[in-house]
């Protein structure tokens, strides 16, 4: 899984292949359109080429860093969600959505390498971490953030 970027409040999970495609070529995946209004359509649609690349690009957005963690939990087949510190279960992942989700303690999703000191705004920069460990983390970083 590529690293996520920001546009506009929106952490994007994977980029398509060929964003800048030419009238009549599919912009996630590339291939040659059919169907009618090739023109104006810039993604295969299930419809008439049998692909749905406007669902994966849709299911890439994510607005939401902590929607963005469950879902790439999720993809790697992780049924739990744990604190990256101390290891305890944060929530508990079903694979559908219509079953209800466990939450065991209130977490956060943090930056490994905090935003002052470079760190991207990225999928691969993001890890859970319970609300303890958060807060412990943060004063941490406030006393560097301080001394610079």
């Amino acid at each position: 899984m590529s690293t996520a970027k920001k546009r506009s409040g929106v952490l994007v999970l994977r980029e398509p292949k060929k964003p800048n495609a030419p009238k009549g070529t599919c912009r996630w995946c590339g291939r040659k359109l059919s169907g009618p209004r090739i023109k104006i359509r810039r993604y295969c649609r299930k419809k008439y080429e049998g692909r749905d690349c406007v669902g994966e690009y849709e299911r890439s957005r994510v607005y939401d860093p902590r929607v963005a963690l469950r879902r790439v939990a999720q993809s790697e087949g992780k049924r739990l969600l744990r604190c990256a510190n101390c290891n305890r279960i944060c929530e508990e992942l079903y694979p559908k959505a219509h079953y209800p989700k466990m939450v065991w303690c209130k977490w956060q999703a943090d930056h490994k390498k905090p935003l002052f000191r470079g760190g991207k705004h990225a999928v691969t920069n993001l890890q859970c971490l319970c609300d303890d460990c958060h807060k412990t983390k943060t004063k941490l970083e406030a006393i560097l953030k301080g001394k610079r």
